[in-house]
């Protein structure tokens, strides 16, 4: 967005707008077009921009489509200050109709269509009560279609303490993005950074720390935004967070806020906090039906001495990955650290998520809290299996030395029983262990004098391990052993 100031032609008085840039074309409407044969003929990728000049007018655009072309057609109307009601039809080269959208809630109309066949095609544009005027302005947003997600953001202010942190709540709408979304800032003011966090795979939010050198400047106002990366199948995508329903509320909600300030964070810096938390590692890991620990230390500034309670933010089960839960304890009074212990049951996901602790301490009247930095929790097998049997040859009657390799997960240190599946016919291998805290085990497979000739793809080595009372398994990517 840019800000530009404006004065008629010779006036003495001025005024501003913002005005928005963007890399794609753009489209005047060209009056007259009413009619179907006086429609203006565009681009189909160019974004529409026009005005009912008076009551009934109707304007109508024509472009070329592709077969199997999606497009996305977005009405913008308050958004921009305009009282229009959009009313958006689609027509095909004989007036038939195929799509139409009106406003619902803060939409302005969309139209999502995929033409069927190559050819011309119709948007035709109108107020729904058929209004007009030199105020009755629109854009017609036009972008082809994409997997995309949607990033909000719980504030538009961040008042973050000089040498501490402060927390933000980032929330999805995935579409087609189940699996984790990567957070960042952008735009931050020097001395101003965020613990990389994650969405985890199929939450919808988590929370966001950013912190605040020491010696960041007060008394000013800076501005970042929040960013989030994903991947689904072959396709990158990154949305910028936006921050409108806490801008309503700041604005007397006002149903449609300024677009120049929708994915704007006011960043501010506040007096040092009481205390600063940190963890020893940012990233534990560990999976189901294990548990990893992982040290909240804190700094203590002045003489503050009490005791400081922990908590997940959110509150669970909103703040953990399902099946995770966190044994807290507080740190004790005239003390620096606790361990807190991390478990998760069966059902508990695999992938990568971010949890926020959050201390709360009381000194006198003030009480004063702070977050860790955002802690990074790995869910991941208990064990992967390597076997070095890619291509091996065994010959009829024969034997063959295998070295299975483990990478363990660092929450599990206990003995690997290893079994083979999928071998060729007339092929064994012998009961085998990767003992407790070793990584690795050779055992030898023979091969009878009968058995079966040829090139099996699908070898797996088999591993089950104990927790306690809890089953651990894995088992290792499918291998090629051949008879000879």
């Amino acid at each position: 967005w840019l800000a530009l100031g404006a004065k008629a032609a010779g006036s003495k008085s001025s005024g501003f707008g913002m005005v928005s840039v963007g890399a794609t074309p753009e489209a005047l409407e060209v009056e007259p077009n009413n009619e179907q044969p006086q429609a203006n003929r565009v681009p189909v990728e160019a974004n529409l921009n026009g005005r009912f000049d008076k009551p009934g007018d109707v304007d109508r655009f024509v472009f070329t489509a592709k077969a199997g072309a999606r497009f996305v057609f977005t009405g913008v109307t308050r958004q921009q200050g305009s009282p229009s009601d959009l009313f958006l039809r689609l027509l095909k080269t004989d007036g038939a109709e195929v799509a139409s959208a009106d406003d619902v809630g803060a939409s302005d109309g969309i139209i999502d269509y995929t033409f069927p066949a190559d050819g011309d095609y119709t948007l035709v544009v109108e107020d729904l009560h058929r209004r007009g005027g030199t105020e009755f302005a629109y854009r017609i947003a036009v972008t082809p279609f994409v997997d995309k997600f949607e990033l909000t953001a719980s504030a538009d202010t961040l008042n973050i303490p000089a040498g501490g942190l402060a927390t933000i709540t980032v929330s999805a709408v995935r579409g087609n993005f189940g699996g984790p979304i990567e957070l960042s800032v952008l735009e931050a003011p020097e001395g101003v950074v965020a613990t990389p966090a994650v969405i985890g795979p199929g939450l919808a939010s988590t929370v966001l720390t950013v912190a605040a050198a020491p010696n960041a400047a007060p008394g000013k106002v800076h501005n970042l935004k929040i960013v989030g990366k994903s991947q689904a199948g072959n396709t990158i995508y990154q949305a910028v967070a936006t921050v409108t329903a806490s801008q309503r509320a700041a604005f007397s909600n006002l149903a449609v806020p300024p677009q120049s300030l929708a994915e704007v964070i006011a960043v501010g810096i506040n007096p040092p906090p009481l205390f600063v938390l940190k963890t020893d590692t940012p990233a534990i890991v560990f999976g189901k039906d294990l548990s990893a620990t992982v040290k909240v230390q804190s700094t203590r500034t002045g003489d503050f001495a009490e005791e400081i309670a922990l908590a997940v933010l959110p509150p669970p089960p909103a703040g953990l990955p399902p099946g995770v839960t966190a044994a807290l304890k507080p740190v004790a009074k005239g003390t620096n650290e606790i361990e807190i212990v991390f478990s998760a049951n069966a059902q508990a996901p695999l992938g990568q998520f971010s949890v926020v602790l959050v201390g709360t301490g009381k000194q006198g009247n003030v009480t004063g809290s702070q977050p860790i930095p955002a802690l990074t929790l790995k869910l991941q097998a208990p064990f992967e299996l390597k076997p070095e049997l890619g291509g091996a040859k065994i010959t009829k009657g024969g034997k063959l030395k295998v070295k299975i390799a483990a990478v363990r997960n660092p929450a599990y240190a206990g003995p690997i029983t290893l079994t083979f599946q999928n071998l060729p016919k007339g092929a064994t291998a012998p009961a085998a262990m990767i003992a407790a805290g070793q990584n690795d085990v050779e055992l030898e497979l023979e091969a009878a004098a009968d058995a079966a000739v040829g090139a099996v793809n699908n070898v797996v080595v088999q591993g089950e391990g104990m927790n306690g009372n809890a089953k651990l398994a894995a088992g290792s990517s499918n291998t090629v052993l051949t008879v000879e």
